[in-house]
C-alpha cells in the first residue's frame, strides 16, 4: 500500500487483507485521521508510518506483526489506547516519541528491547509493563519519560511493571523511577539467547551472526549461551550450544 495524500481530510480507514505491506510513511500528517483498522495479512509496520497522525485516538495492532519500524507513531498528540501483539518481537527506537495523551501500555514477552526515545516526554504515561524479564531498555533518562526536571533533565513520574533483577529494574533503579515487581526473574533457560522462552536452532543462528560481528545483532541474553562457563562467548560456546541441542 502506497502513501496517502499529505494533509488528507480522511478519518477513518479499513485497511483489508488483501494487503500484504505498508509503505514507510504511508499516512504521515494524516491530521485528521481519528480510526485505522489494520489487517491480519501485513507482518510490519514501516517507519514513521502513521507519524503526526494527531487525530489518532486508539490502535489495536493484530497478531502476526513482529516488527514496528523507528517513530512509527511519533507526534500522535490525541493517541491514548495501544495494543501491542504477543507475535511482536522488534520495536525501533522512537515509535511513541511525544504521544502527550498515552496513558500506560503493555510490552509483549517476545520484544527484545527498548530503544533510544521510545516513549520520549509522554506527558500522561503512568505505567509501563515489562513482560520479557530479558528486555534491555536503552540507556538514556528520555527513553521512558514523561516531563523534565528543574535541572532539565528528563524524568518519569509513572511506574514501571518487570521482573526483580531485570533490565527494567536496573534502569529504573538508575534514574531514580518507580519499579513495581512482577515476579521474580525466572530460571535461566540454557541456550535462549533470543529470549523467545525456547532453546533452538534460532540461538545458534544468533550467535554465529554476534561472533561474526554482524550489524545490529543483539543478545537478549547472552549468559544463557556461556556453555564453556568462562564469563566470554566464542566458538568453543558455539560447539557446545550444538552439541547440547542434538542431545536434546
Amino acid at each position: 500500500m502506497g502513501r496517502v495524500t499529505e494533509g488528507s481530510p480522511l478519518k477513518s480507514v479499513i485497511i483489508p487483507n488483501s494487503v500484504t505491506s505498508i509503505e514507510a510513511e504511508a499516512f504521515q500528517y494524516c491530521t485528521a485521521l481519528e480510526k485505522i483498522t489494520l489487517p491480519d495479512s501485513i507482518t510490519s509496520i514501516p517507519s514513521h508510518a502513521f507519524r503526526s497522525c494527531r487525530s489518532l485516538t486508539s490502535v489495536t495492532i493484530p497478531e502476526g506483526i513482529t516488527y514496528i519500524g523507528g517513530s512509527a507513531f511519533d507526534d500522535c498528540l490525541s493517541l491514548t489506547t495501544v495494543v501491542l501483539p504477543e507475535s511482536l518481537t522488534e520495536m525501533e527506537g522512537g515509535i511513541f516519541y511525544m504521544c502527550s495523551s498515552l496513558q500506560s501500555i503493555v510490552i509483549p514477552k517476545h520484544v527484545k528491547a527498548i530503544e533510544r526515545g521510545t516513549f520520549y516526554n509522554c506527558k500522561k504515561l503512568e505505567s509501563v509493563t515489562i513482560e520479557n524479564p530479558y528486555c534491555t531498555v536503552f540507556d538514556v533518562d528520555y527513553t521512558i519519560s514523561n516531563g523534565k526536571g528543574d535541572d532539565k533533565n528528563y524524568t518519569y513520574t509513572g511506574i514501571i511493571y518487570g521482573y526483580e533483577g531485570s533490565p527494567a529494574q536496573e534502569y529504573a533503579d538508575k534514574y531514580g523511577y518507580t519499579f513495581v515487581s512482577i515476579g521474580e526473574m525466572p530460571e535461566l533457560l540454557k541456550g535462549d539467547i533470543n529470549g523467545d522462552s525456547e532453546f533452538t536452532t534460532a540461538d545458534i543462528i544468533l550467535l554465529q551472526k554476534w561472533l561474526l560481528a554482524i550489524p545490529e545483532t543483539h543478545l537478549v541474553n547472552w549468559k544463557a549461551a556461556d556453555f564453556y562457563e568462562d564469563e566470554r562467548l566464542d566458538v568453543f560456546d558455539m560447539c557446545f550450544m550444538k552439541k547440547e541441542l542434538l542431545n536434546r
